[in-house]
């Protein structure tokens, strides 16, 4: 197994943020569970396909941030509640 590096978490926390904000901007938040569940096997969907294709190395990395941004999303509309509930 790879061990995971600083530089690979910092990517891959802004490659998921960004995804997250291009949804955002598009959708808005995840109105309830259904819809979220939906959009994430809709987003594993394109990722199994990319993978089933034999895409590139590129396209499968983002299909699978896709599936990861779709996830958080789900965790932060559906299971914490919407961004501006959260407490400090």
């Amino acid at each position: 197994m790879i061990a995971a590096t600083t530089d690979f978490w910092q990517t891959f926390y802004i490659e998921v943020g960004e995804e997250m904000e291009r949804a955002d901007a598009k959708y808005g938040p995840m109105p309830d569970e259904r819809d979220g569940l939906h959009t994430i096997k809709c987003e594993l969907a394109e990722l199994e396909r990319a993978i089933s294709c034999d895409h590139d190395r590129d396209a499968k990395r983002k299909e699978a941030v896709q599936v990861a941004a779709m996830a958080f999303k789900f965790l932060r509309d559906c299971v914490y509640g919407r961004p501006n509930d959260f407490r400090n």
